[in-house]
């Protein structure tokens, strides 16, 4: 009974396994995709241009005065490659205000 229990772990985590290395890999980030943002463009549209989410590295909220000036949120994303090239983007209020670049092809 304890050889049929271990048996039935090891073909579980086998098929765990098979599973994990059939998922196809990260879209890469390109010089291409990196062109094709410009300032204004909103976080949902820079996500589809690029093919994956970004990876909120900071934020931060300024209140606006009520009456005077809104609220102004800002917000980093970065998007990496296996090789380690990568791509940082800034958003205020949902509106890309900079970008950077490192090694992309």
């Amino acid at each position: 009974m304890k050889k049929h229990i271990i048996f039935l772990v090891l073909v579980v985590l086998i098929s765990l396994m098979a599973g994990c290395s059939s998922q196809p890999p990260p879209t890469p980030i390109t010089m291409g995709k990196y062109n094709m943002l410009f300032p204004g463009a909103s976080y949902s549209h820079a996500c589809s241009v690029i093919g994956i989410d970004g990876v909120e590295t900071s934020s931060s909220e300024m209140p606006g005065i009520p009456g005077f000036t809104q609220s102004i949120r800002t917000v980093m994303y970065v998007w990496q490659n296996p090789d380690g090239s990568s791509m940082s983007a800034m958003f205020q209020n949902d509106k890309l205000i900079s970008k950077a670049q490192l090694g992309l092809k």
